[in-house]
């Protein structure tokens, strides 16, 4: 049975009182002012009884309305800060405070989410103050009126409420201070509350004065905190522990204090927000302590608050700066690199953090691969800011993983977009002899390389060496001992090689020769400086260079023997490399190494009998030093023994053992690094180290040597080298193409189709020369031809069937030229798979 309608006049009355207690439709409200928080709908507990509910007659509760549309709101939006703040005020309004509170401080466990000036963020501490306290937890509402009170000093009523806080918390020293300030304020204009202020003062008096000491009141203490641990009343408990922190001095027992409290307010409370305040507080009393550290971190990283976890990292570091923990420091950077790539996306700043893990660490090999990755997603957003920080540690990490040509590829691709061509064409080289280039890099390296010697137009100075060439591992002040022992030990030294028999060998007079070798040497000598030695040609030495020490007129000769069966014959590119590879060791701290026949043990000796002479107190030295120190003396004056006294002093001082295994091979690395700075062709180089016989130990490794090589061609040393020198490539080569022209028609064919009006075209000259040449020669200059090609596209092994058709349509061109039929000859050589 249905009801019938209702009077209109019904209706009317109904709207009326929907719009009076906040159901309905209402009138528009106004915008909030600036600053406030404006209610918006929000979340969370359930709904508890109204406890005053106002009359509705029958119409809905606004109380539990407004509720409601909260809960829905922050069920779609759980991160609102204004929703959160309206529903807490709510249920303080409506008295309900257990459910108040944890709102509250949800809502201010981080304050800087809450947008509002100090005044009004000092009332809603002062709300949660309120809540906190009708709740039974008086400990948070003295927390929060002390955050009030900070926010606004000013206010009076703040003031005189965390007062009365801390009186009843029995914090008698705070709760004075605060009286006191007060009754400073109040007497000039005679507030009433000051009469309310002194009792409080005299009560606090007495209970100070009492006849209680303080180990008493610290067993009282102690005993007060035990009771409330076996009854598990955990409010006590805290309350207890924040008196006996406040009464401690010893910062270790303080921090012990505050991580009791912590574990109470995370694990008995469940109040994260207090228990990391107190970690924090625990920390600063003794940074020692990580498992605090390790609380925090665990707490932060499931609640998901990496701002928080940042900040804490940030303050633990500065807590442990000078207290020599050096490692968790670096475990500490580590991770906050990690959080900021990770966690907060902040690119800059994990860069920043990833640069401190290498400075103090430089083999960190992953916190060196990240950084790389970073610095190539920045490159796209500021290239020119990132640009020479990224190509410094795709260089570093190159050096420490020459396997990996991903960063030589990641440099070619910086450089050229910086523009620097010469340095471009160096990462092609390095590639393309690695296998390793693309199809752009191996053009670059073809067109670009200069086939001929390319002499430099500047000098290799002293500085210049030592600033660009010697390798890093070379010790300086061990080098500085050598330099000063080299006259004496080539005069002791020289007896003990062959000597030669200079007049049954042809000298070559350097200066006047006009062969290609004697060229190069002369380029060698006027580009660096060095005194060239006489030099010898000799068939008979077993290497293709030698350096020999002589003796003519008991005197001790250095020379120069050159095998003129196999190194004459060479370009003049690859002289330059080999030439000023071996002359590297005229240099006088370098030249000990030829002297001691390149036997590291004899440097080892050599070294003893100069810190022996230099006064260096040695013990239980071999005879064989004692002799060795001996013949020195006879050929050291007193300004040179004075000399060399202070460097081998200063070398005893900064050194505990001499590695003269690293000293040899970086040695044999600045030798390398010299004759390609000459050479200025990595290729070459590395074609004259694959073919050469090595006569040192080191120089058998020719896996090492040529990483070497291909490291340093990549480095910026070689490019400011090149650059000083004046060996850069900057235009490609030009590349001479043959002339198109068209297979010449024969027979009455030819005749038919040539218009009379067409000019007669000269046959070529070439032509005129080729016809006369035997059939057997034009193969074989055919061959050549196709050969040298295919080797310029990468060897035949390597011949791509685009090249080869390409070589094809070559050798087909040159047929014509020459005169004969354009099929290829059968008798030519495949050069590779054919499309």
């Amino acid at each position: 049975m249905s009801r019938p309608p209702p009077h209109p006049s019904v209706l009317k009355r109904i709207r009326r009182g929907a719009r009076t207690h906040g159901v309905g439709p209402s009138e528009p409200k106004r915008p909030p002012p600036p600053g406030a928080l404006v209610p918006v709908k929000a979340q969370v507990p359930p709904l508890p009884p109204s406890p005053r509910p106002a009359p509705t007659n029958g119409r809905s509760d606004p109380y539990r309305n407004r509720i409601e549309q909260l809960h829905r709101h922050l069920t779609t939006q759980p991160d609102d800060t204004n929703a959160l703040y309206e529903l807490a005020r709510v249920y303080l309004e409506y008295e309900h405070f257990e459910q108040a509170a944890p709102l509250f401080a949800k809502l201010l466990a981080e304050p800087e989410r809450v947008d509002l000036d100090p005044a009004a963020l000092a009332a809603v501490y002062s709300q949660a103050a309120r809540a906190s306290a009708s709740a039974g937890d008086h400990d948070a509402a003295h927390h929060y009126r002390r955050q009030a009170h900070d926010l606004s000093p000013d206010d009076d009523q703040l003031l005189m409420e965390l007062a009365e806080s801390a009186f009843k918390l029995a914090a008698w020293d705070e709760a004075h201070r605060h009286y006191a300030i007060l009754a400073a304020r109040f007497e000039p204009r005679g507030d009433p509350r000051l009469e309310h202020v002194q009792r409080r003062v005299a009560d606090i008096k007495r209970r100070q004065s009492g006849p209680t000491t303080a180990a008493t009141a610290n067993d009282s203490l102690h005993t007060a905190l035990r009771v409330h641990t076996d009854n598990e009343h955990w409010p006590g408990v805290v309350r207890t522990l924040a008196t006996l922190t406040e009464h401690e001095q010893d910062p270790a027992t303080r921090s012990q204090y505050h991580r009791n409290a912590a574990l109470v307010y995370r694990d008995k409370l469940r109040d994260p927000a207090r228990a990391l305040a107190e970690f924090e507080q625990a920390l600063d009393d003794d940074p020692t302590h990580l498992e605090s550290f390790e609380a925090i971190d665990q707490m932060l990283t499931e609640a998901r608050q990496w701002s928080g976890l940042e900040r804490s990292y940030r303050r633990m570091i500065a807590r442990l700066q000078g207290r020599g923990m050096a490692q968790v420091e670096l475990v500490l950077w580590r991770n906050l690199a990690e959080i900021y790539r990770t966690r907060l996306r902040n690119f800059d700043a994990a860069t920043r953090a990833y640069e401190i893990v290498l400075a103090r660490d430089a083999d960190d090999h992953d916190a060196r691969v990240q950084l790389v990755e970073l610095y190539q997603r920045l490159l796209d957003q500021s290239f020119d800011r990132y640009a020479k920080s990224a190509v410094r540690e795709h260089h570093a990490l190159w050096q420490r993983q020459p396997n990996d040509t991903g960063s030589l590829h990641s440099l070619y691709r910086v450089y050229r977009r910086l523009g620097a061509t010469d340095k471009s064409y160096c990462l092609a080289a390095a590639l393309s002899l690695l296998h390793r280039a693309t199809a752009e890099q191996a053009d670059m390296y073809r067109r670009y390389r200069r086939p001929a010697l390319v002499e430099a137009q500047g000098r290799v100075s002293e500085e210049f060496l030592d600033e660009l060439v010697l390798h890093p591992d070379l010790d300086r002040k061990l080098t500085a001992v050598f330099a000063a022992l080299a006259p004496a030990a080539m005069a002791v030294l020289a007896g003990r090689s062959d000597p030669a028999t200079l007049d049954s060998v042809r000298t070559l007079d350097v200066q006047r020769d006009g062969s290609p070798l004697a060229e190069t040497l002369r380029y060698i000598s006027r580009t660096t400086g060095l005194a060239l030695p006489q030099t010898l040609l000799r068939a008979d030495i077993a290497h293709d260079l030698e350096i020999k020490l002589t003796r003519r007129d008991s005197q001790p000769q250095l020379s120069l023997a050159i095998n003129t069966r196999t190194f004459r014959a060479r370009p003049r590119i690859d002289m330059a490399f080999a030439l000023a590879r071996e002359l590297f060791t005229l240099y006088p701290p370098f030249r000990v190494y030829e002297l001691c026949d390149y036997d590291a043990q004899r440097l080892g000796d050599l070294l003893l009998a100069g810190l022996k002479l230099g006064g260096s107190r040695l013990e239980r030295l071999p005879l064989r030093v004692h002799w060795l120190s001996r013949r020195l003396a006879t050929h050291l004056d007193r300004p040179a023994r004075r000399n060399l006294a202070a460097l081998a002093q200063s070398f005893v001082d900064s050194h505990a053992t001499a590695d003269m295994r690293r000293w040899v091979r970086a040695v044999e690395a600045s030798a390398l690094r010299f004759g390609l700075v000459l050479c200025g062709d990595v290729g070459t180089a590395a074609s004259v180290l694959a073919h050469e016989r090595p006569r040192s130990p080191e120089r058998k490794d020719k896996t090492w040597l040529v990483r070497e090589l291909l490291s340093f061609s990549v480095s910026e040393s070689f490019f400011v080298a090149r650059e000083r020198l004046g060996t850069r490539c900057l235009t490609p080569q030009p590349v001479t193409r043959l002339p198109a022209h068209p297979p010449r028609a024969t027979g009455a064919a030819s005749i038919a189709t040539q218009r009379p009006s067409a000019p007669q075209r000269p046959a070529p000259q070439t032509n005129q020369i080729n016809a006369r040449l035997p059939t057997g020669l034009a193969e074989r200059m055919k061959r050549r031809a196709a050969r040298l090609l295919a080797e310029r596209h990468g060897g035949p092994g390597n011949c791509t069937p685009q090249m080869a058709a390409t070589i094809d349509a070559i050798v087909q061109e040159i047929d014509s030229w020459l005169g004969e039929n354009n099929t290829p000859s059968n008798g030519r050589q495949q050069l590779g798979p054919r499309p």
